[in-house]
């Protein structure tokens, strides 16, 4: 099995900035941020030395498209390695400041079906490892493997808390590749997408990764939820194999849907500013935006469905898809979903 122990130029550099900055930077502790928002409240310089900014420290690497989550003076990611004899996801912590690994947790096994390595691609050159980012908060690393197990770490030292695995605890369903997305916390709960029947979208308990709702049974994409604020509504935005959803953050309940087409893989994360949602996926499928609902609903008749249900105009929408779908009641969410 090929081992890549090579120095990745832009961990590198990327760490090598949070090092110099990490007394008086603020901590980007999960996918996209802080906020979810992918912004960061901290002034970003507007010229450059001629030679690049000042290295701090690099960090060898092995393969993996993992970014770093920063917290507490240490910065966290995933990368595949040789443990025992076999090629694992590992979540290794590093010392912010200096670069030094602190610690490093075995996760699940690093296989993936068809992935940058597999030999009967031509292009297989580009080597493969853990795609997910972990998740830092109240001195918890939250990492979620190719497979679907969350792991929940100690941040000092690296000890595991708790351990769900998603597939044999709740019949989740790996997507094809494997899984990308990285476990989106909000609060006290965490949200992940699985793709198991009834229960695909979940909120979990961030203290022992019991379930605080489920439900829904949309088939998982490579992208990673959103939660935002969204006219006074506090919601968390799933990107499945049927479109855009939107749940309420602390019940579950769904708030609206977005029928979107999917073709292989869908793996960037929803964009939201203001009351308007955006979406995008590669393969041919194209981009997409949708408005929120506002308390004005308008209603569309049982006939153009067989189910009321409520509608608003969108923006952008792609192909035939014309509206988003507000659902009162399973019955209409169901409706929504077979379209």
């Amino acid at each position: 099995m090929r081992k890549m122990n090579r120095l990745i130029d832009g961990m590198g550099l990327v760490a090598g900035l949070m090092g110099a900055l990490v007394t008086q930077a603020a901590d980007w502790p999960q996918y996209l941020g802080p906020n979810q928002d992918d912004k960061t409240s901290e002034k970003i310089a507007s010229t450059w030395p001629a030679g690049g900014p000042r290295v701090v420290w690099k960090a060898p690497t092995t393969d993996g498209f993992s970014i770093l989550a920063v917290s507490g003076g240490k910065a966290f990611t995933l990368m595949s390695r040789d443990v025992e004899g076999a090629e694992r996801e590992v979540c290794v912590a590093f010392d912010a400041n200096t670069g030094k690994e602190v610690w490093a947790v075995p996760l699940g096994i690093a296989k993936y079906d068809g992935g940058g390595d597999t030999p009967a691609r031509d292009h297989a050159t580009g080597g493969d490892g853990p795609r997910s980012t972990p998740t830092i908060d109240g001195g918890r690393v939250y990492a979620l493997d190719g497979h679907l197990v969350l792991s929940c770490l100690d941040a000092a030292a690296g000890k595991t808390l708790w351990q769900k695995d998603l597939v044999k605890e709740l019949g989740a369903k790996v997507v094809q590749w494997q899984n990308a997305a990285s476990p989106v916390l909000d609060g006290d709960l965490i949200y992940l997408c699985c793709g198991a029947p009834d229960q695909s979208l979940l909120g979990l308990n961030k203290m022992d990764g019991s379930v605080a709702w489920k439900g829904e049974s949309d088939p998982m994409t490579h992208a990673s939820p959103v939660v935002a604020t969204i006219l006074g509504v506090r919601q968390v935005i799933f990107f499945t194999q049927k479109g855009l959803v939107s749940a309420e953050a602390k019940t579950g309940k769904v708030l609206w849907r977005y029928p979107f087409r999917y073709s292989v893989s869908t793996a960037a994360s929803p964009v939201v500013s203001g009351d308007i949602v955006y979406c995008s996926a590669g393969y041919g499928v194209g981009s997409g935006a949708a408005r929120s609902p506002r308390t004005a609903m308008t209603l569309r008749p049982p006939s153009c469905g067989g189910s009321a249900a409520t509608s608003w105009p969108t923006i952008g929408a792609p192909r035939s898809s014309r509206t988003v779908t507000s659902t009162a009641s399973s019955a209409s969410r169901n409706l929504a979903s077979a379209r």
